[in-house]
């Protein structure tokens, strides 16, 4: 397999190096050997050419573009050939074309003419010329800015949200419960204190500060009417007789 690289510097803006690049069937306009280009798909070109006295046609088809980057392409089936065309901007007004090939020589006039470099010496021309067609028109001839083999979504468009755990079936009375997933977040309620429980007496123990019996006093027999207390002695003649007695 043998391997070509070529470069050139352009007089014109990326865009105007890049879009004439992609009109095709324009190419046997500079490249020596073309005789036709037939655009078939956005992706797929019908080639016929004549080099050397040998007659050729073949399908190459793109399997990465993207504008005023790269093109990058293969043949289908025989010749075997694939290459890629980059598209450096130098500055506003200039831009570096940088072509690479590699093929497989096929037949004796191909592998002759590869060691006498002269495919080389062919691309290198059709560079030339490529810089000359447009540096002479200064605008392209047309322009496809589509784009092949690459993601259109950016990056930061595709953010995955994060995963939602599954709800238990206790939950499913929530309002705010939908199939499969948890519902947001709900603050948590402060839950009421409740009030402290008040220690009760056991039987025969009594509660701190009430009055104590006094030791030995006789305590009265339940179901017995007690004296109503009063600082008057009792009215019963047999135990308080009267004056003078």
């Amino acid at each position: 397999m043998s391997t070509i690289e070529q470069t050139v510097d352009v007089a014109v803006p990326v865009r105007v190096a890049y879009d004439q690049w992609t009109q095709f069937e324009d190419f046997p306009k500079f490249m020596e050997g073309v005789d036709r280009i037939e655009q078939v798909t956005p992706t797929r070109t019908h080639w016929e050419t004549s080099i050397a006295g040998v007659r050729r046609e073949f399908d190459a088809e793109i399997t990465e573009q993207r504008p005023d980057e790269c093109i990058v392409w293969h043949t289908v089936g025989t010749p075997r050939q694939a290459g890629v065309v980059s598209f450096q901007p130098l500055d506003p007004m200039n831009t570096r074309v940088v072509l690479q090939m590699q093929f497989i020589p096929e037949g004796v006039v191909e592998q002759v003419g590869d060691k006498l470099n002269l495919v080389e010496s062919r691309v290198k021309g059709d560079l030339q010329r490529f810089k000359d067609f447009i540096e002479d028109h200064g605008h392209p001839t047309g322009g496809w800015r589509g784009s092949v083999g690459t993601d259109p979504t950016p990056a930061s468009a595709a953010a995955t949200p994060p995963a939602r755990e599954p709800v238990p079936d206790h939950d499913l009375t929530r309002p705010d419960y939908t199939p499969g997933l948890s519902p947001d977040p709900v603050p948590a309620q402060p839950v009421p204190a409740e009030p402290a429980p008040v220690a009760q007496p056991f039987p025969g123990q009594t509660t701190p500060g009430a009055q104590q019996p006094t030791p030995g006093a006789q305590q009265p027999t339940p179901g017995t009417q007690q004296p109503a207390p009063g600082p008057y002695p009792s009215q019963d003649p047999r135990t308080n007789p009267g004056p003078g007695l």
